[in-house]
């Protein structure tokens, strides 16, 4: 979270650099009303943000303002966003069925150059779509284009449309950022595993002097660690001797 509070107070700055001219207002669509989207909103709100709905999206995109990024919540219902979006979280869940977010003709049309900026010593962003993570991670799903999920180890590829192909260098002068973690819930911020750390150690020491080849109700340990022993000499500890009960109703009820 330390890296988002950064980033929060860089966009709120008023001294933009140029580079934030270049990209324009920063427009985050997200796809999906549950919890990967909600989780996604929920971080994306640490940001100075304001939330617009889809029909100011033409305007906000050419006239937002530089010292806050903008957000938009799409459903099935809404067309044509793609075009004002400068990053894409996509959360929905897409099977065979259902028709695609985005198509690779469409992202074709998407990267396509439209305009140049006459900024001395910035690169040209040829297109408005800078980026889409793609939580949905589904190869060739809901974004056609994305044929392979990334990696925890390398999270981020470059899409070229022009020639369709993918790669993890970012040598490429064009294309779009794609970020697409299959395993993503697998991951835990620093914080969290931090404060797991700092809870769990004062009972590491004990967890490991507590002998096993002594009875239960013998064992020196603390009451929290003694507590958390789910079976022990082959049986349920006491605490968790219901277990067998709720075992034996389900048998009968079956």
């Amino acid at each position: 979270m330390f890296s988002v509070f950064k980033l929060s107070d860089h966009i709120s700055s008023k001294e933009h650099n140029i580079t934030q001219r270049s990209l324009g207002p920063l427009v985050f669509v997200f796809t999906g009303s549950g919890n990967v989207s909600q989780g996604a909103q929920e971080l994306f709100q640490h940001l100075p943000h304001e939330f617009v709905d889809v029909a100011t999206l033409p305007k906000v995109a050419q006239k937002g303002q530089l010292n806050k990024v903008y957000g938009c919540v799409v459903t099935r219902a809404d067309h044509m966003i793609a075009p004002y979006a400068t990053v894409i979280i996509n959360g929905v869940y897409w099977d065979a069925r259902t028709p695609r977010l985005i198509t690779i003709p469409d992202a074709k049309h998407l990267l396509t150059p439209v305009h140049k900026y006459d900024m001395p010593g910035c690169p040209t962003l040829p297109h408005r779509l800078v980026a889409i993570c793609d939580i949905s991670a589904d190869p060739g799903g809901s974004i056609e284009f994305m044929t392979e999920c990334t990696t925890i180890d390398k999270p981020f590829m470059i899409y070229d449309a022009d020639f369709h192909t993918s790669s993890d260098s970012f040598d490429s002068p064009s294309g779009c950022l794609v970020c697409s973690i299959d395993n993503m819930p697998a991951q835990m911020p620093l914080e969290a595993t931090s404060q797991f750390g700092d809870l769990l150690f004062p009972y590491v020491m004990d967890m490991l002097n507590c002998t096993t080849e002594l009875p239960f109700d013998r064992l020196a340990c603390r009451p929290e660690v003694k507590g958390a022993i789910i079976t022990t000499d082959g049986h349920l500890a006491p605490n968790y001797e219901y277990i067998a009960d709720l075992r034996s109703a389900r048998s009968t009820s079956v």
